[in-house]
């Protein structure tokens, strides 16, 4: 299994109702790297905009394994130490 630093977003296949994604090597890797978490809808979305659309609306919720809100706190504290690390502007 590989994972790149140039990864932007991982499409992770959620569950119909509450986003709910399997919890994946990749899945945990964007997590952890802070990356947009989005379920498939997203692209969908995108293509027919025929743009980027906002992520919010499409990012997992969580994992099966009931972990909830992890990519949104992986994206936070991702922002945090970018923030602490340019003098702690923002940084809390």
């Amino acid at each position: 299994q590989k994972w790149s630093n140039k990864v932007t977003h991982v499409v992770a296949a959620c569950t119909p109702e509450g986003r709910l994604a399997k919890r994946t090597f990749k899945y945990l890797c964007g997590v952890l790297c802070g990356q947009w978490v989005v379920s498939p809808d997203w692209v969908r979305g995108c293509i027919e905009a025929g743009r980027a659309v906002e992520e919010a609306p499409f990012e997992a919720a969580g994992d099966t394994q009931g972990s909830l809100q992890g990519p949104a706190r992986g994206r936070e504290a991702t922002l945090r130490h970018a923030a602490a690390a340019e003098g702690g502007r923002g940084a809390k």
